[in-house]
């Protein structure tokens, strides 16, 4: 689990920083959202459940983020379903979710 702690802190750290030289583009906005979804389910792995719903928020802005650049994406939709249903099972309500800090 260690090694795969590693690996996904390592994706998270390629996704910032591709998002932040593009931050126009919906495609790097879709990598950091999954690069979040990785870190939940880390979290959810250490018993960690309101780091993982902190996570799934971030991921869903991410994802928001990227519907936006381009509204045509279906990847981008259909990860803002996904997430909005995953954080509505935490009773978590997706419409006023707001990511906190980076």
């Amino acid at each position: 689990i260690e090694q795969a702690d590693v690996i996904v802190r390592r994706f998270v750290a390629f996704a910032e920083r591709i998002t932040k030289l593009y931050p126009e583009r919906e495609l790097a906005h879709l990598v950091l959202c999954k690069a979040c979804i990785q870190v939940a389910k880390q979290n959810l792995q250490h018993d960690a459940e309101a780091e993982a719903i902190r996570d799934f928020v971030r991921a869903l802005a991410e994802a928001r983020r990227a519907a936006v650049i381009d509204p045509q994406s279906h990847a981008a939709r259909e990860l803002v379903t996904h997430l909005e249903d995953k954080l509505r099972r935490f009773e978590v309500d997706p419409e006023s979710s707001a990511p906190s800090g980076p």
